[in-house]
């Protein structure tokens, strides 16, 4: 098929791409319309205030739980360190 068997009747200036193109803009469009216009159930309640303290109590917790990972790692590398220390030191 030709550009111009595939043109817009309404406007005789577009091409097939462009066609194309307007026509996922409105799809896409029209998609998030419907996103928006849906009921989200989901949405946490309460003043933006709230929100932000049980986003930083969340946070904290997450930080403490990774200092904690790293503060046992870094222990058992000295554990392992001092096992493998047995060999007197010499001096050269």
């Amino acid at each position: 098929m030709s550009e111009t068997a595939t043109q817009d009747t309404k406007n005789p200036n577009l091409t097939a791409a462009s066609v194309a193109d307007k026509a996922a803009r409105d799809a896409a469009i029209k998609e998030a319309d419907n996103f928006f216009k849906a009921d989200i159930k989901d949405a946490p309640q309460g003043n933006p205030s709230d929100l932000f303290k049980k986003f930083a109590a969340k946070m904290n917790q997450d930080s403490a739980e990774q200092r904690d990972q790293i503060d046992a790692s870094k222990e058992a590398r000295v554990v392992e360190e001092s096992i493998n220390d047995d060999e007197p030191k010499v001096k050269a």
